[in-house]
């Protein structure tokens, strides 16, 4: 595959490490989705343009640092399999296809935003950049998004997401779509717009906060 001799050893963050808290995220989560903070904890993800691959990295390795050459793989994956990924294709990734709300980007809007060939935000290019991540990182990605709404237009952005040849049964990582705009009131969600992804790691690897911006993780003491 792809990653193969490319990317370091799969590395979860459960070792002894201090996380920079997303306080942006969990003031929305606070005010819009609770629940989603009963289970996870929205880990600071540099935003540069780059934060999926950002967040998928730290997950994955603990650190931002591989983000450029995931997102290099990434782009391959969809070239050489645009099968899986073109809205027009029979054969896209079935959740995708029978999707009521989700919205999928044309593939040109997708490989100019791997690519970097635009400067322009593509829309939601982030659900076919996640499910080929999925590939390249050999694991689910499940997605969480951070709005609620009666009609159920967000639901299908609360997924996970099987890539290619990936064993569904793999341990997921857990995203968090987001904002970075930085309102004093977060408990009206007109206007406001979803521009970013976070890391999210289980509260129960997370120990006592340090302070009110960083949190360990768990120790593991006794051994």
């Amino acid at each position: 595959m792809l990653s193969e001799n490319h990317l370091p050893q799969y590395r979860p963050l459960t070792d002894q490490q201090i996380l920079r808290k997303d306080e942006l995220s969990t003031r929305l989560l606070q005010s819009q989705n609770p629940l989603i903070l009963d289970t996870y904890v929205p880990i600071f993800t540099t935003a540069d343009g780059n934060c999926l691959f950002r967040a998928v990295s730290m997950l994955c390795y603990g650190t931002e640092d591989h983000h450029e050459l995931l997102r290099l793989l990434c782009a391959c994956e969809v070239i050489l399999h645009p099968h899986m990924y073109n809205r027009d294709s029979s054969f896209l990734y079935e959740p995708f296809r029978n999707a009521k709300y989700l919205s999928v980007p044309s593939m040109d809007n997708v490989i100019d935003e791997l690519l970097r060939h635009g400067r322009q935000e593509k829309g939601y290019v982030g659900v076919v950049s996640m499910l080929a991540a999925s590939c390249i990182i050999h694991r689910p990605i499940t997605m969480f998004y951070p709005l609620t709404s009666e009609d159920g237009i967000y639901s299908e952005y609360n997924q996970t997401l099987v890539g290619r040849d990936v064993n569904a049964d793999e341990e997921s990582i857990s995203v968090l779509w987001t904002t970075t705009e930085d309102r004093e009131v977060m408990s009206s969600n007109a206007g406001l717009k979803i521009n970013h992804f976070a890391a999210l790691v289980t509260v129960s690897n997370v120990t006592r906060p340090t302070d009110s911006t960083y949190m360990e993780t768990d120790t593991t003491e006794g051994e």
